[in-house]
């Protein structure tokens, strides 16, 4: 989902808008965190 239509949604649901700076930091951190689980699913 584009970056800019997540900020959206978030200002449509909290009635706060987040900067795309933010949401894609969010997400290089999420790729980081289950790096370990995604490494073991290649292998397998």
């Amino acid at each position: 989902m584009p970056v800019d239509r997540t900020a959206q949604i978030f200002e449509d649901l909290l009635h706060h808008r987040i900067a795309e700076g933010t949401l894609i930091k969010a997400g290089q951190d999420f790729v980081a965190e289950i790096e370990p689980a995604t490494g073991a699913v290649k292998e397998q």
